[in-house]
């Protein structure tokens, strides 16, 4: 829809459409885009510090978090049956990047992505105030760990199998 710019006293100036259309993705499109053009620019990501869970439920640490240079960085390009909001590649190894923003990664895509093989990482948008700007942004992605999770990461589903083999010969 066509755009129109709003200069008001009341509010922080934005655009908003001619025919007063809703335009509920307009917030979530534009984080998604700012949080992609931050990486493009500083090129690396703070990852947050993977745990091991043994068979028994207790949870040791494997990898403190970690700043990590990206080698190559892809925007929604399809992968198999989906498409991750960000695909990096970090030492030869690829990860998705997941934005929640609104929804959270559902069971069905997690599964794809387990089937894959392929490391996961959410980051949580959710209760940033809607005025964010990029360097906002930039100290989330480079700084903040607890607005990270891992969905998946095939290394530490790895170990925890061996030592659950480990720990069924033991017995």
């Amino acid at each position: 829809e066509r755009l129109v710019a709003k200069k008001g006293n009341q509010k922080i100036h934005h655009f908003a459409h001619m025919n007063h259309a809703d335009c509920a993705q307009a917030y979530e499109s534009a984080l998604h885009l700012g949080v992609k053009r931050v990486l493009e620019k500083e090129r690396r990501l703070l990852f947050p510090a993977t745990y091991k869970m043994s068979l028994f439920g207790e949870k040791t640490i494997v990898k403190e978090q970690t700043l990590l240079e990206i080698e190559r960085l892809l925007i929604e390009k399809r992968v198999g049956q989906i498409i991750p909001d960000i695909l990096i590649q970090i030492h030869h190894s690829w990860c998705f990047i997941e934005i929640f923003v609104t929804h959270k990664v559902d069971s069905v895509k997690l599964a794809k992505i387990e089937k894959m093989n392929i490391a996961a990482l959410e980051i949580d948008f959710s209760h940033i105030d809607r005025e964010v700007n990029d360097e906002v942004i930039r100290r989330i992605l480079l700084e903040r760990e607890d607005l990270k999770s891992w969905l998946y990461n095939a290394k530490i589903k790895q170990i925890e199998k061996l030592d659950r083999d480990k720990t069924i010969q033991d017995i």
